[in-house]
This record gives C-alpha cells, sequence and structure tokens, in this order.
C-alpha cells in the first residue's frame, strides 16, 4: 500500500463521521423570506401558443460555392420535382503560360469528378442521368450567388460535348468538348497572364440534366467535387530540339464563380393558411415561415387576454416546436429529414441579400433545432429573439425580423484562420458571431443550401401542431 493511499484510509473515518453529523441538520429554506417584500417576489410561468405559420419559397437563398457544383433532379408526390444545374468558368490552372511552338489543337475534355449524391430513396443511387452541356452568352461574376442568377437566356441552346454523357452515380465522367474548346489556343498573351482577364474574355458552360418525370418517386442529385475536377487541353508544339511534343494544360472549374441552379415545382404549395401539414425541401424549395408582426400580435393578444403588461414580462425561455409524424420507416426519416431546423432571417451585408441563422444558435445552452426522434419534433430555442419581439415597439417591427425555418448544416474548424471562409457571406459570421477564443476548435452554423430534403411536419390544423412555448416572470 503507497503512503499516501495509507492516508486516505487514515482519514476515511473522519469524512464519513462529518458526513453523518451534516445530514442530521435540517435546512429551514424558508428563512429570511419574510424579510424580502412581496411586489419583489418572482413568479416563473409558463405557457405555450400556435404558431402564425404560412409556407413561402426561399427562391433567393445563396447558392453559389466554391467546393461543388449539383446537377439532378429529385421528384416528390407532395413537393413536385426539383431540378439542379450549375453554371461555372474555365480558366487556366496558372497564369504566365503560354502556348508557343506553333501549336497545334488536339482536344479538350473535363474529368468530372462526383463525390457524393443525395437521394431521398436508396434504389435511386444508380439509376441513369443524362448530363447536358451549353455555353454560356455572358460572363459569370462576383454578383451571381443567389439560386436564381442564371436566367434561361444566359445559355445557347446548343449542346457543346461530343454525344450526350451518361452518370449512373458512382465514379466520375469524361465530357469531351473538343469542338468547343479550340478556341482555348488562341488566348493572347495579356489573356494568360491574367486570369480574371482570361474568365472575363471566355464565357464558361451551364451543366444541366432532365426533370426527373413527374410520374415517378425518386431521382438524384450528384456533387460534383471542385478540388478534384480539371479540364485538360491537349496540343502538339515544337520544343527547343525542334521536335513535335505533346504538351497538356489543365484548366480549373469556378474559379471565379461556381453557380449552383435550383428549379423547384412546390411553389403551388405557398399558402396563408395551411392546414395539417407544413413542408421543408431543400435548396430553394417551400418552407414554414413566420411574420414577426403576427407573431407580435399573436403574443399581444395572449398578454392582454391575462391582464399582462407586455413591457413587464420577462422571457427566461422560448421555444418553438415543429412535430412530426413517424409511420415507422426510418430510412424515410433519414433521408427526408434534416439534422437541424432553425429559424432564419433574410440579411443583408456588403451589398449582398442572404439567409443566416438567428445568432443565438451560438448560445451554448440553446437547442440548435436538432431533430429529436424520441418526441418527434425540432425544437430550436429562440429566447432572445422572443424577448425582443415583445419589447420593441411594435411599429418598429417590419419584415426584416420575420423568419423561415431552414436546414443549418454545422461545421467544426481547428483553425482560427478565416481562410477557411470561401464563399462570399462567410466574413459576415466570422465578424459578427466570433470566435470562442478559450477553445481550438469552433463550431459554426450556416443556412444549409447544399442539401435536397422534402420534409413534412404538423400544420397549423394539426391536433399537435407548430407552437411557441414561454418560460416567463413578470416583474411587480
Amino acid at each position: 500500500m503507497t503512503k499516501s493511499l495509507r492516508a486516505l484510509y487514515c482519514i476515511a473515518p473522519f469524512i464519513c463521521a462529518a458526513a453523518i453529523s451534516v445530514s442530521c441538520i435540517s435546512t429551514n429554506k424558508s428563512l429570511g423570506g419574510s424579510l424580502v417584500p412581496t411586489d419583489q417576489n418572482l413568479n416563473v410561468y409558463t405557457t405555450s401558443m400556435d404558431l402564425p405559420v404560412t409556407m413561402e419559397m426561399t427562391d433567393s437563398i445563396q447558392s453559389s460555392s466554391s467546393s461543388y457544383l449539383a446537377v439532378g433532379s429529385i421528384n416528390t408526390p407532395e413537393l413536385g420535382t426539383m431540378t439542379v444545374g450549375s453554371a461555372f468558368d474555365l480558366v487556366p490552372e496558372t497564369d504566365s503560360m503560354r502556348f508557343e511552338g506553333d501549336p497545334k489543337f488536339v482536344k479538350f475534355y473535363i474529368d468530372a469528378v462526383f463525390s457524393s449524391h443525395k437521394t431521398l430513396d436508396d434504389n435511386q443511387a444508380g439509376i441513369i442521368q443524362n448530363l447536358y452541356f451549353y455555353p454560356l452568352t455572358r460572363i459569370l461574376d462576383t454578383t451571381d450567388v443567389y439560386a436564381y442568377s442564371l436566367k434561361p437566356e444566359d445559355y445557347e441552346k446548343k449542346l457543346i460535348c461530343k454525344g450526350i454523357p451518361a452518370y449512373d452515380g458512382s465514379g466520375s465522367v469524361e465530357v469531351d468538348m473538343t469542338d468547343w474548346a479550340a478556341k482555348y489556343l488562341s488566348a493572347t498573351d495579356e489573356e494568360l497572364d491574367s486570369l480574371n482577364l482570361f474568365a472575363e474574355n471566355f464565357t464558361g458552360i451551364y451543366m444541366t440534366t432532365d426533370p426527373q418525370e413527374s410520374s415517378i418517386y425518386g431521382g438524384r442529385i450528384n456533387y460534383l467535387d471542385l478540388s478534384s475536377t480539371y479540364g485538360y487541353l491537349e496540343y502538339e508544339r515544337t520544343d527547343s530540339t525542334g521536335a513535335r511534343t505533346d504538351t497538356t494544360v489543365a484548366f480549373t472549374l469556378g474559379y471565379r464563380t461556381a453557380l449552383n441552379v435550383y428549379k423547384s415545382s412546390s411553389e403551388n404549395l405557398v399558402s396563408e393558411s395551411p392546414t395539417n401539414k407544413l413542408y421543408v425541401e431543400g435548396m430553394s424549395g417551400i418552407k414554414p415561415y413566420i411574420s414577426a408582426a403576427k407573431l407580435r400580435q399573436k403574443i399581444e393578444n395572449w398578454a392582454e387576454e391575462n391582464g399582462l403588461d407586455m413591457s413587464k414580462i420577462i422571457v427566461t425561455r422560448a421555444s418553438m416546436v415543429f412535430p412530426f409524424e413517424y409511420d415507422g420507416d426510418y430510412l424515410k426519416l433519414d433521408n427526408n429529414y434534416p439534422s437541424y431546423l432553425y429559424p432564419n432571417q433574410r440579411t443583408t451585408s456588403g451589398g449582398y441579400t442572404y439567409f443566416a441563422p438567428l445568432s443565438e444558435i451560438y448560445d451554448s445552452m440553446n437547442d440548435k433545432g436538432a431533430i429529436n426522434r424520441s418526441n418527434l419534433y425540432y425544437k430550436p430555442d429562440v429566447t432572445l429573439y422572443i424577448q425582443d419581439i415583445i419589447h420593441d415597439p411594435a411599429d418598429s417591427i417590419s419584415s426584416a425580423d420575420d423568419i423561415w425555418l431552414i436546414p443549418v448544416s454545422e461545421t467544426t474548424s481547428s483553425s482560427s484562420s478565416s481562410s477557411d471562409y470561401s464563399n462570399y457571406y462567410s466574413y459576415y459570421y466570422y465578424y459578427y458571431y466570433g470566435y470562442n477564443t478559450s477553445s481550438s476548435s469552433t463550431t459554426y452554423y450556416t443556412t444549409d443550401y447544399i442539401d435536397y430534403y422534402a420534409a413534412t411536419l404538423n400544420g397549423n390544423l394539426s391536433d399537435n401542431g407548430p407552437r411557441l412555448e414561454l418560460t416567463y416572470t413578470v416583474m411587480q
């Protein structure tokens, strides 16, 4: 037995004796209560009320990316068809190169590497989808960041690849664009010295696929990895020895802009008075929407009915509860329902408008809207938001305070460097929310405009519909 262990055994009886003697002492918890003025006693109450939920599209959602391009289509009986395409520019991988030595163009192709895909049914993972590539008729720039940024007139309805590539959901696809890409060999020294100028003078490409047949449930959305996908220009030239040699130049996709384009047919579900069902469609699709003014009116009516002064209500906890039904199909729950649903607001910063979750999602004590598979609901905490709705003057509440229930993604970074944030709106998160300096890793929550979901929540007229749960006190 070690010395320290023997010492522990020696003092153990005294610890036990002390614990026994303390346990025999009763505590009078009312002691001093008579000294507190009755008008300073605070009682805590709970209540719940229906949420004034409507259904709105999020077609103005941000959709540019520096890491992926999406293409595919999915159809569901409730939401209809979501079709996804993408537009991108192409530039040489490095600047200051030269096409010298009497160059002769041979071939150009894109080795499209798909890193993942999304289906709502596992049996759709291997379906065949045709890929179509069209030339853009205008230059993409840094303002092209929204799901609606690309218009039909922005690309020519003329295929630029040999044949029609088909993709079965696995591996990569070689897309031969030899006839269309011969123009690259005519690039001037000035264009080759500046990749930005090259992107401005050589229009990019729009990639899409066939919409999933409306009568067939299913489909697949594919994600092309920009870090692994390159274009390759092959040409012959005369080298320094006078011999003809084959040379290959790699091209980068999405140098300035990689824009994902979403088209949803769920706009027919837009409603001011949804009944038994609410829908959450991923990407630019339909989402639950709550008017801040209507929510304020709802709370005002409740306060008036209970004889409460709004200015004296202190909210200690506020949660929005969105229940859903479970039919026993756990795969449907995995594929259709996002991991997190949290209220987002449409925010304007630096000339851009984008969706972002309420800042209190970063409160470590708050529920981030994580799916609760036991109780079958999403229950995001929104205490600060509701406190502001209650205390702000009614005439100061505007549409800028309205919220959409949108999937959010959670990302943990082991570095505090802002270089991890390549999308145009990410600096806002860095500046506005800040970093947790007490930890070497930081968790970020961003609007998920990447993944496709088709979740159904209980509607306003459901027996177990969306509601606001309040824990509050009233100042005397």
